[in-house]
């Protein structure tokens, strides 16, 4: 789960998508979107990273369960806009792991406005 933070905290959509399985699901659940696809996911991080000059994820609660293959994470967000302004949000992120340890379907809830400015 660190590596896949520090991924997303170098703004580095290769790397970050080297977590998703390539069928992996991406939903927003307080937003009620879905990508469905490493493509689909990866344009969605390209938008989410475009709004960024810099972003920080901070576990604050992490739960395993190995015999559902999942992690529950809640964390900290903080993001330093391009332009100016710094966005503090509170998330809880599920993932659910492939027999091959990547993700293969990543559900979210974010307080206050969702990703990228949407």
């Amino acid at each position: 789960m660190r590596g896949y933070l520090e991924a997303l905290d170098r703004l580095d959509v290769d790397l970050t998508l080297e977590y998703f399985a390539p069928t992996a699901g991406f939903v927003i659940q307080s937003d009620h979107t879905a990508h469905d696809g490493v493509d689909a996911v990866g344009e969605m991080w390209r938008h989410v990273f475009s709004a960024h000059s810099t972003m920080r994820h901070e576990i604050t609660n992490l739960i395993v369960d190995d015999e559902s293959q999942c992690v529950v994470t809640e964390q900290k967000f903080t993001g330093w806009l391009q332009g100016g302004g710094v966005m503090e949000r509170y998330s809880i992120y599920v993932f659910e792991f492939d027999e091959s340890g990547r993700f293969r379907r990543v559900a979210v809830w974010i307080d206050g406005e969702t990703p990228g400015g949407r």
